[in-house]
């Protein structure tokens, strides 16, 4: 059966006192997949399901499922896989291989893989040849909705981005693409509120989870992170633009030979706060860099100095354990004339993954205390 030849069944069936439709694909097609996003998005009442059967492989060009729905609150359900063009590809305004936008009460979930084949992207990127790269699965200005259980891997950039938008949670995910494929993140989440992440499996070459600025209520639990550089909050601010982050709650975590654990790092010249983090209940194992905040946090081979930062507070970190690949396990950077503080270690110990050596910590221009015994010591807090 040929692309253009796609055949899709509407299979209509009674839930409780509302019609629901299910469409089922057979076949692979971008058009295809558009006519039954529609009918299901504006021609359906009650929840109708999109269903992508198991044992069938769809490749998909990139392609934006638009709302606001009329009467529906639509569910995809992803059993099969779904695969991105095996090429660079672009498209005016695309961010994203499969976005949803301007969405209310929806659903995506199944144990189904999503494939971005980003290996060509990332040769582009690390030759300097492609100014932006996509990521695999973007969220725009939608509110309520749940992911769960799918597989996102090999995203060109990003794997999932969510961004202006609320009350999202993201359940049982899991994340792969190679160690060495660049800035492939796991989740983004930015400008966004009440967003909850639980149980992901995360291992990719960028940051496992990635909070950017304008976001809040963010909670974290359950996940494992390996490979890439663990959480990072709050790096998006620098050269006279504001980040504004606070109530994010992360705990329960573990961490395996990741480049980096808990991190909130800020660009010199920006402005905003970070605030309100806390992390608890996590666990590394031979992890660099396990506990950071560093307001001059650099991601190049140039920087502009500046005396203006980010305000970071109220950052606690309990029971915090395991071992580091690097020497220094603690590290605090803080603006002279913006410091940190309300700075809290509470039950930490973290040792160092090569025997002979001790961790150690450093600190500049924090304030805080210590609570019970934190390892390795750290002078500058009380």
């Amino acid at each position: 059966m040929g692309l253009s030849e796609m055949v899709y069944t509407m299979i209509p069936r009674l839930v409780g006192d509302y019609a629901a439709m299910m469409v089922v694909f057979s076949s692979t097609c971008k058009q295809a997949f558009m006519k039954a996003w529609t009918t299901a998005c504006i021609f359906s009442t009650g929840w109708p399901t999109i269903l992508i059967p198991s044992g069938k492989t769809f490749q998909l060009s990139p392609l934006t499922f638009e709302g606001p729905c009329l009467y529906a609150s639509v569910h995809v359900r992803v059993e099969g896989n779904i695969v991105a063009p095996d090429k660079l590809w672009t498209s005016q305004n695309t961010t994203s291989w499969i976005t949803f936008r301007d969405v209310t009460a929806f659903t995506v979930d199944g144990n189904g893989e999503i494939d971005g084949r980003g290996s060509v992207w990332w040769d582009c990127k690390t030759k300097n040849k492609c100014d932006s790269v996509p990521s695999a699965f973007g969220i725009l200005r939608c509110v309520d909705l749940t992911i769960a259980g799918i597989k996102l891997l090999n995203s060109p950039g990003k794997h999932l981005t969510v961004d202006s938008s609320k009350w999202v949670h993201l359940k049982g995910l899991s994340f792969a693409s190679p160690a060495d494929s660049p800035d492939t993140d796991g989740i983004y989440i930015v400008e966004s509120h009440y967003v909850e992440v639980k149980d992901a499996a995360i291992g990719a070459g960028g940051d496992c989870i990635a909070i950017g600025t304008g976001s809040s209520g963010v909670n974290i639990t359950g996940i494992a992170c390996g490979l890439g550089r663990g959480i990072s909050i709050g790096s998006s601010a620098g050269n006279g633009s504001s980040v504004i982050v606070e109530d994010v709650h992360v705990s329960n975590g573990s961490f395996y030979q990741s480049d980096g654990g808990l991190r909130v790092q800020t660009l010199q010249g920006g402005s905003g706060h970070a605030k309100g983090i806390l992390f608890e209940h996590i666990n590394f194992t031979s992890v660099g860099s396990p506990i950071v905040i560093d307001q001059f946090y650099c991601p190049g081979a140039h920087c502009k100095n500046s005396t203006s930062t980010v305000e970071v507070s109220d950052v606690r970190f309990v029971d915090v354990h395991g071992t580091s690949t690097t020497d220094m396990a603690i590290k605090f950077a803080c603006n002279e004339k913006v410091p940190c503080t309300g700075i809290i270690l509470d039950n930490v110990g973290i040792t160092s993954v090569a025997r002979q050596n001790q961790a150690t910590s450093y600190c500049l221009n924090a304030k805080g205390k210590k609570l019970h015994e934190v390892i390795p010591d750290i002078a500058c807090l009380a």
